[in-house]
């Protein structure tokens, strides 16, 4: 039952026309609309536009041209009005991010962003002179770089320009340690004293002045060096609503205090997601408002701890997620601070804007007027749907005793009862409950018996055409339905007693005299399978049951006798033009029993021939070579006691040779094969294909089966009537895969049975030393092996190996066995690999095994070093069978692979490349560098040329800006 409150029509209307697209606002501030990606801007926007300077500045900006309104600082001025203007619930910044070239579907850095936008401005400010100065006097100070002497204590004094402070948060609790640890003292070993030319030098950072408002950046996208990516840190920072200069440590005797103004935080698991809100007190009322896209609410109380925290914090990178507890907290990215006796300056929109903001709100009343007329239409047809809904749904049944009803397809009836907000009911369709009279079918599935009372309502809103009645039954239709349903009845029962004749009476009735005979396989079938499946059986049940001769064939295996009561069934369900009816007694034919005969005859001859040929070979077609000859021992128990003292002795042998292997292997010596013991030294064997011998062994076990020629070795010439394997070379590394050797007299059996010979090959052995030592064999074949074919096969068959698509290969690592000795063990792991594979996707699927990270992965084959990522294991002849082992790399090779593949990762990210902020940087821009260790060993300034490549100590990562810091970990640039 669908609920009719006015309520939930109301959250229908909503959910279909969705929030009006002019909404007024319902609190004293505007929005900005997020564009897609957008968040990074609509947060720094609503901060730039909270100083009252910069807004006053921006209002007073006037070109001395005439400019389009498509200019970028006209939009931002038409921004800044809508946001004052407070009309609308949310403004949309389309123009504005048009004109700066902004990609709306990419996320940015809001910090990255807040330099670019503001070094923008400031460019455009310069052509009003009492406007150029405005960036400066707002977020500009200045802070002292003080390197002293260790030796003679000369003080070095380098003043410097900044807008924004970046501090590091790792570890840190609150605020004043993150300053602390930016403000602290530093020792340079190798700095050299200009004066003394002592080496070594403490160096400190002062802040001499203060900008009206302070930027603070907390630093809480690092680099990290394992993972070789940036990562977020979540510590919990807290930081205090207003503080004076002492706080900062400065040398000032000015103790102006800062008040908090702005706070621009980001959620999200790490550097590469996430969204931006911020978070504005309002001046006039202290009150502190939330900012996120188009909702503006306000905040009950601070949000954010003003005192240190001491629960432990944790950091994430790209490859971890973190909690989602931890993903939805928003974390202080941009802290701005306020001189607290700062003017408030009542700023007025330029009069040039006004016409654009009142075509606005004409445009606003008006899509309001049109919204609010659509959505009371909207809720008026709901409620009125909704309430005939109601109807149906009470009146649905046909209530006792009624005479009158009417029939309507069922699956539109589920579809109107299951209806939702969003689903479109098409008008009623009873064609489907049609019989081709045009009458009610007889398919009691497809229809519902509705009352009169519900089918008048229904049909009232959806149009229903040709109503069914209780009266509209087709008779016609049922006279057939049931004249089917009585023959299916009919055949279900034939069929069972059909069934049950075959399992009974054809084995134990004594009187045959009038059973039938029928095709057995096509019996067998049938048994097979269901009732509702016998139209899938071929309609001839007596085929092959006739020869030729239109006779009873004599092939007794491709008949069978069948019950009359079967033959009648088969008979009437299976009709065919070409069924042939013989009972029994039925003669079969005369002249195809005599050939039947023959055949028979001829196929016991064969029988006997194969069987004699398989005596004299057993040893070949069993495999088995033996040193006697098996012909002269008659007596069967004699054959058993020898077979049982040679595998005795092989099996002792065997023993032996696995533990001399085991003992090689270990001495690094080479493994001993092993000639197989029927080889002798001075005799002459014979040669045939595998191939052909795997043919002989069916021919033999099927009688039915012919050689089409004799012993073939085709297979194992070449076209210069040479051999294209090197026999000898096989046998002694006891690789016989492709043939097989004979004795002469298996040999001469095998002629006298098949003397058609094709490529006869003989092999003459010269010397075969020892059985228990390495081996020693020597001996040459006729013909003679042709060099150029059976390297040209090896080549082919190391390619074909080489060739593997998803196969297991063994990764091996040297780790030690236990720690602190020098015994070592193998780390062993499996990754399935393609031979298209290059090296570089193998060290990513080792390090997905193993957790080895790829630029300490030095790959070797054997001899062979995968030493280069963009070649294939192809190119390098890499085999599966063969394990790939990872040694250590040294530093420097280390290096290398970390400059590599940070130099790929800061190709892919283009930032704002291809916009108008491009290049666009506050003068003077901070240095940024969170403080280490590794700092500039100068105290004069660094001179940074553009488009230079340089290399940062910390991290490794290549940079090409021309930046004093690095783009990835934010470490300061070296003194080149």
């Amino acid at each position: 039952m669908l609920d009719c409150s006015k309520e939930k029509i109301e959250a229908e209307v909503l959910s279909i026309l969705g929030k009006c697209p002019e909404e007024a606002s319902e609190v004293p501030y505007v929005g900005l609309k997020n564009l897609g990606s957008t968040c990074y801007a609509n947060a720094l926007l609503q901060s730039l536009f909270w100083v009252d300077q910069l807004r006053d500045a921006i209002f007073h900006w006037k070109p001395g041209h005439e400019e389009s309104k498509a200019g970028t600082m006209h939009n931002l001025q038409l921004t800044f009005a809508h946001l004052q203007s407070g009309l609308s619930k949310a403004y949309d910044t389309t123009n504005l991010a048009r004109s700066l070239g902004l990609n709306t579907s990419v996320q940015q850095d809001v910090e990255e962003f807040y330099q670019l936008l503001l070094g923008y401005i400031e460019d455009e400010l310069q052509e009003i002179d009492e406007l150029k100065d405005t960036i400066k006097d707002i977020f500009v100070g200045a802070h002292v770089y003080e390197t002293q002497c260790n030796v003679c204590g000369e003080k070095v004094l380098n003043e410097e320009d900044f807008n924004q402070i970046p501090l590091s948060v790792e570890g840190k609790r609150s605020l004043s340690e993150c300053i602390s640890g930016y403000l602290k003292r530093e020792f340079l070993e190798d700095y050299k004293c200009t004066k003394c030319t002592g080496i070594g030098s403490q160096r400190r950072l002062k802040l001499k002045k203060l900008p009206a408002i302070l930027s603070l950046h907390l630093l809480r996208f690092v680099y990290d060096k394992d993972t070789m990516m940036k990562k977020k840190l979540f510590d919990d920072v807290s930081f205090p609503l207003s503080f004076d200069q002492n706080f900062l440590s400065t040398d000032s005797q000015d103790l102006t205090e800062y008040e908090l103004m702005a706070v621009i935080c980001h959620t999200g698991p790490n550097a590469f997601a996430g969204h931006y809100i911020t978070y504005l007190r309002a001046r006039d009322t202290n009150t502190w408002w939330k900012f996120d896209d188009s909702e503006v609410t306000r905040c009950s109380t601070f949000p954010f701890s003003t005192t240190p925290s001491y629960s432990y914090s944790y950091s994430y990178s790209y490859s971890y997620a973190s909690s989602d507890k931890t993903e939805k907290e928003p974390k202080p990215y941009i802290l701005l601070y306020r001189r607290k006796d700062l003017p408030i300056i009542d700023t007025k929109i330029p009069s040039h804007l006004h016409e654009e903001i009142d075509l606005h709100l004409q445009n606003m009343v008006v899509k309001t007027a049109s919204y609010e007329e659509r959505k009371k239409a909207l809720a008026e047809k709901i409620l009125q749907e909704r309430l005939s809904y109601c109807d149906v749904w009470e009146n649905l049944p046909v209530p006792i005793g009624d005479t009158e009803w009417f029939w309507i397809e069922v699956g539109w009836l589920k579809k109107y009862l299951k209806q939702t907000p969003y689903t479109f009911i098409d008008s009623i369709d009873n064609t489907k409950i049609q019989c081709r009279h045009g009458k009610l079918c007889m398919d009691s599935t497809k229809m519902k018996r509705i009352s009169k009372r519900a089918w008048e309502t229904l049909s009232n809103m959806y149009l229903a055409e040709a109503p069914l009645k209780q009266d509209d039954m087709c008779l016609e239709c049922v006279s057939e339905k049931f004249v089917e349903l009585n023959i299916l009845l009919k055949r279900a029962e034939m069929f069972s007693n059909t069934r049950r004749t075959i399992s009974t009476r054809h084995y134990y009735a004594h009187n045959r005299s009038t059973y039938f005979w029928v095709n057995s396989e096509w019996l067998k079938q049938w048994q097979a399978v269901d009732k509702d499946m016998e139209h899938t059986l071929e309609p001839n049940f007596t085929l092959d049951v006739a020869c030729s001769h239109g006779k009873l064939t004599p092939y007794s295996s491709k008949r069978t006798l069948v019950h009359p009561e079967a033959w009648e069934y088969f008979a009437t369900y299976f009709p065919c033009p070409d069924i042939v009816k013989f009972a029994e007694p039925s003669s079969p034919c005369t002249e195809c029993g005599e050939q039947k005969k023959n055949e028979d005859k001829e196929r016991l001859s064969r029988e006997a021939e194969r069987r004699a040929e398989k005596l004299a070979l057993q040893d070949l077609y069993h495999s088995r070579h033996d040193l006697y000859d098996r012909t002269k021992r008659t007596k069967r128990t004699k054959n058993k006691e020898l077979r049982t003292k040679r595998e005795q002795r092989e099996n002792k042998g065997r023993t032996k040779r696995e533990q001399r292997n085991k003992k090689q292997k270990k001495n690094g010596e080479q493994k001993s094969i092993f000639i197989h013991r029927s080889l002798q030294s001075n005799e002459s064997y014979y040669i045939i294909s595998k191939s052909w011998i795997d043919k002989w062994k069916s021919y033999l076990d099927n009688p039915n089966e012919f050689l089409p020629t004799g012993p073939n070795n085709l297979a194992l010439i070449c076209e210069h009537s040479k051999l294209k394997v090197d026999i000898c070379k096989r046998i002694a590394e006891n690789k016989k895969e492709d043939f097989k050797i004979l004795t002469k007299r298996q040999w001469e059996a095998m002629t006298k049975y098949h003397p058609d010979i094709i490529g006869e090959i003989e092999i003459h052995v010269d010397r075969v030393v020892g059985y228990y030592e390495p081996r020693d064999f020597k001996g040459f074949t006729k013909p003679g092996v042709c060099e150029e074919c059976c390297q040209k096969l090896e080549e082919e068959k190391s390619e074909n190996l080489r060739r593997f698509i998803d196969e297991t290969i063994k990764i091996e690592q040297k780790v030690a066995a236990i720690a602190g000795l020098s015994s070592w063990t193998f780390k062993s792991k499996t990754v399935k690999a393609s031979h298209t594979h290059t090296v570089g996707e193998l060290k990513l699927l080792i390090f997905q095994e193993m957790d080895i990270m790829p630029y300490k992965q030095d790959l070797f084959q054997g001899k062979i070093h995968l030493d280069d990522d963009n070649m294939t294991l192809f190119d390098f002849g890499v085999f599966p069978n063969k394990p790939i082992e990872i040694h250590e790399p040294n530093k420097d090779e280390q290096m290398k692979a970390v400059l590599k593949a940070s130099h790929g990762a800061m190709e892919t990210e283009t930032g704002f490349e291809g916009t108008k902020l491009q290049r666009k940087v506050a003068s003077p821009r901070s240095d940024r560098s969170e403080k280490s260790t590794e700092t500039n060993n100068s105290s004069s300034p660094i001179i940074i040329p553009d488009n230079e490549e340089w290399t940062c100590l910390a991290c490794t990562f290549i940079n090409t800006s021309a930046g004093g810091y690095c783009d990835m970990c934010e470490t300061s640039r070296p003194n080149s």
